[in-house]
Parts: C-alpha cells; sequence; structure tokens
C-alpha cells in the first residue's frame, strides 16, 4: 500500500490508492498548490508509483502550463521523459511546447480531428481516437505518408460520452465558453493503457474487421447479438494477478487475440467492435466493489433507446452454466448501481433481451 504525499496525486486517486488504480488509471498532472513542499512531494509519489511496477507508469499532461511547471520545479519529466505524455490541439500550444527549454522525448498527443492543424508538423506523436471506426486503415496509411505516427491512443476519454462532448461544445458556441474550460473538462480525463504501435493497431483493426465480417446479420439489432455473442462465448474472464502482462487484459490485447480479460478489457472490445457496425456504446462504471477495481459495462444506443449491456457478467453466465441475463436491460434489472456521471438512464428492457 503506498501513502500519497501531494495534494495534486491525492486529489485524483485519494491518500491511499489501491493496486488497480495505480496500476491501471493514470490521470491528468495538474498541479494543486504552488508551494516547494508539494512539488517535493509529487515527485516523491511518482517515483514510489513507479518504483510499485515500474513497467506501467505514464505521466500524462492535458495542459502544456503544467508540464512547465512540473519541468521547472522538479525532475520527473527528465527523469521519464520515455514515459511523459502532452495533449496539444493547435498550432499555438505547439509553438509553446518547442518554446521549453531543455524539453525532448516526450510523447506528443494529438486527436484525430485535431490533425488539420498541424500540416508541416514533424515530430512522432500520438494519434488519439475514440473507436477505431474513425480510422481505417486505409486512412491510416494516408496520413501515415504525411505525418510521422509513432502509434494510436484509443479512447483518452475513457467514459465520457460522444453526447456529453457534444453538448459541451454546443454550449461553447453559444454561451462564449473559453476554450480553457475544454482544457478543465480535459484535466479529468484518464490516459489508459491503450497506446498502440501502428502495426499492432493494425493488427487489432485487421482481426475486427475479420470477425465482423464472418458474422452473418440483416441489420444492427441482429449485428449487436451476434457481435455480443462472439464476446460472450469465445472470451473468458481472466483471475491472473501478479504477472505485468496482465495489463493487456485491460485493453484489447488478451480479449481480442487471447480470449481472456477482465471487465474494462471485455467493454472495450464490444465498445470497439460495435463501431464497426455503426452502434453507438459507451463505458461506464460503478464503485462496488470497489476495493477490487468496481466494475464496469457498455450502454449501447439501438433505436434510440439506450440499454445496458454486460459482456462479461454473460461470458462468466455462459461459461459457468448461470443465468443471468446483463444483455440489453434496464437499470431495475441491472444488477449493478451505476456511479459514471455521463451515464445514460436505461429505462426499457429490449424485447429479445435474453437472446443469447
Amino acid at each position: 500500500m503506498i501513502l500519497l504525499k501531494s495534494k495534486t496525486l491525492s486529489n485524483y486517486y485519494g491518500n491511499t490508492p489501491n493496486e488497480y488504480e495505480l496500476k491501471f488509471i493514470h490521470y491528468n498532472i495538474d498541479v494543486a498548490e504552488e508551494s516547494k513542499e508539494e512539488y517535493q512531494n509529487i515527485e516523491k509519489d511518482i517515483i514510489e508509483i513507479n518504483n510499485y511496477d515500474p513497467e506501467l507508469l505514464i505521466i500524462y499532461f492535458s495542459d502544456i502550463n503544467n508540464l512547465s511547471k512540473i519541468l521547472i520545479n522538479t525532475n520527473i519529466i527528465n527523469r521519464f521523459k520515455d514515459r511523459t505524455y502532452l495533449r496539444i490541439r493547435n498550432l499555438k500550444e505547439y509553438e509553446n511546447y518547442k518554446n521549453i527549454d531543455n524539453i525532448n522525448n516526450i510523447t506528443l498527443i494529438i486527436e484525430l480531428k485535431d490533425l488539420k492543424n498541424f500540416e508541416d508538423i514533424n515530430e512522432n506523436f500520438l494519434i488519439q481516437i475514440d473507436r477505431i471506426n474513425e480510422l481505417p486503415m486505409s486512412k491510416l496509411k494516408k496520413l501515415s505518408e504525411k505525418f510521422n505516427i509513432k502509434g494510436v491512443l484509443v479512447g483518452q476519454i475513457a467514459y465520457l460520452s460522444k453526447k456529453a462532448s457534444d453538448l459541451f461544445e454546443q454550449m461553447s458556441r453559444m454561451y462564449k465558453i473559453s476554450p480553457k474550460n475544454q482544457i478543465q473538462l480535459e484535466k479529468n480525463n484518464k490516459i489508459t493503457n491503450d497506446i498502440y504501435d501502428v502495426l499492432t493497431y493494425e493488427n487489432i483493426l485487421n482481426k475486427m474487421n475479420n470477425i465482423v465480417n464472418s458474422l452473418i446479420f440483416d441489420n444492427k439489432i441482429e449485428g449487436f447479438y451476434k457481435i455480443f455473442n462472439y464476446i460472450a462465448n469465445n472470451v473468458i474472464y481472466d483471475t491472473a494477478v501478479g504477472n505485468t502482462t496482465v495489463i493487456n487484459n485491460q485493453n484489447l490485447i488478451n480479449p481480442l487475440f487471447f480470449k481472456k480479460g477482465v471487465c474494462e478489457g471485455f467493454s472495450k472490445l464490444l465498445q470497439q467492435m460495435l463501431s464497426l457496425i455503426g452502434i453507438e456504446s459507451i463505458i461506464v462504471s460503478s464503485e462496488q466493489n470497489k476495493e477490487n477495481g468496481g466494475h464496469l459495462w457498455n450502454q449501447v444506443y439501438i433505436n434510440k433507446i439506450w440499454y445496458n449491456a454486460d459482456v462479461t457478467t454473460a461470458s462468466y453466465a455462459i461459461h459457468n452454466n448461470k443465468k443471468i441475463n446483463t444483455c440489453l436491460v434496464k437499470d431495475e434489472e441491472f444488477p449493478y448501481i451505476n456511479s459514471s456521471a455521463f451515464a445514460h438512464k436505461c429505462k426499457k428492457t429490449y424485447k429479445n433481451s435474453s437472446k443469447i
């Protein structure tokens, strides 16, 4: 157990984060207090987190001002520069980054929609997307001819729905909200372990397309059931602990290629495969059993109605001869209580919800 000393990291993790949070959840570094003691404590905390599991540390900034503060007041970035990430949105932010002295080897993250702002950039960077259908192979190859793409970050805003993002943009236009509010929103982001080099991303995309193309269906609802059933029947819950490769249970690697994962991996796989057939979904969470990391599942949007869809529990039921229906059900019939701020109210159960 680690006892965090800085307000900056304690604001995110709490004073005594559990193993799950330390290994798999990486928040934006948003300096909480301007004091020598706070910077010293931030540095001590990050070093201790790194010592806890040296292979999993990620240091992420959505605001270049916080990066500058950390660079000036600590030795963190010089020590962990190969694991430091900065999100930039426009040329002004990029120019500010280039004007910082003694900084190099930080990985830049640029959202796909913002690439139009960086026509002449000559940097290795990650493309950030929410859904893999946004970046098919043809588009990736075309962009790779123009930019130095190091890899792809899938789903940086892990549990923020598209509806919430669209609403924020609409409010910004109507009420002239400062762009800083967008940065403020992004400071609550989690950067997960869904960073893939280009070759791995291509393998993921090819594998998913092959699976979806092998399933026969005539419409989206049939397509949903085919994909949900494929995952529930072919992927099993992995209880492995104490092995650093367990990190791939949290992303797309193990569920897709090795047929095992945990709820985060199950949910991400369902979300991304559904995107290939045009079904919108988000990942939501419950803090029940928080000491074990809580639980994650999907909410899917079908025929203009939101439903809960928990493929992890469906897999457990199938492989243990249980009868548990968590496919397209309303909140009242669902076994977990939702604690996600941007989750939707699921008021109906689909008429054929037990079709698994």
